[in-house]
C-alpha cells in the first residue's frame, strides 16, 4: 500500500517540475530559445508518434494480428 502512495507523489513531482519548463524558457532568453525551437519540436513529435504506435500494437495484436 506504501508502493502506491509512493509512485502518486512521484508522479505528481514529475509533473511539476516538467512544468517548470515554461519559467526556464523565460529565464533562458529569446536568442537561446530560437535555437532550441527546433529541436524541441522534434523531439515533441517523435514522442507522439512513438506513443501513438505503442499504443496502436497492441491493439493490432489482439486483433489477430497481421494477414498474411
Amino acid at each position: 500500500m506504501l508502493n502506491i502512495y509512493l509512485y502518486a507523489i512521484a508522479s505528481v513531482l514529475a509533473v511539476s517540475i516538467i512544468s517548470l519548463i515554461g519559467i526556464f524558457a523565460v529565464i533562458i532568453g529569446r536568442d537561446n530559445l530560437n535555437k532550441m525551437v527546433m529541436m524541441l519540436i522534434g523531439l515533441s513529435a517523435g514522442a507522439l508518434l512513438g506513443d501513438s504506435f505503442l499504443h496502436l500494437i497492441p491493439e493490432a495484436v489482439q486483433d489477430g494480428g497481421p494477414n498474411l
